[in-house]
């Protein structure tokens, strides 16, 4: 199951674990708090639907396969509308591969090291190309 290291800042302060399953035609996803990330003095929730607990956070995309991703991770993925800009950069030699897509747009921080991390194992190119 291909997974992302979910981590904050330059010093990449681990938050969790995004871990990705594909059966072809359903897609999902879990999200973990890492434990050293939940006593951490500063520790924040991801957002409100991912409390400070250690237990894991399940979506699935079944109708809507922008669904495998929850919560912050739908938030930060493009719409359809940024997937089709992307698909046309791509197309016109613009930009190459996932990671390029967020070096040309200037995309940093956490998120953008967790989508990179699982495009590089191929994770979550399939929930993001729908």
């Amino acid at each position: 199951m291909p997974e992302a290291l979910v981590a904050l800042g330059e010093q990449k302060i681990e938050i969790g674990r995004l871990l990705f399953e594909s059966d072809g035609r359903r897609q999902h996803s879990t999200f973990i708090y890492a434990e050293s990330w939940l006593r951490h003095p500063q520790a924040f929730a991801l957002s409100p639907g991912f409390p400070l607990t250690p237990v894991p956070f399940h979506a699935s995309g079944q109708s809507d396969m922008r669904d495998a991703l929850g919560g912050p991770f739908a938030d930060a993925a493009p719409d359809s509308w940024g997937r089709r800009l992307m698909a046309r950069e791509l197309a016109e030699g613009i930009s190459t591969g996932w990671r390029g897509r967020f070096q040309a747009e200037g995309i940093t921080g956490a998120m953008a090291q967790a989508y990179m991390e699982a495009f590089e194992h191929g994770g979550m190119e399939a929930a993001l190309s729908l």
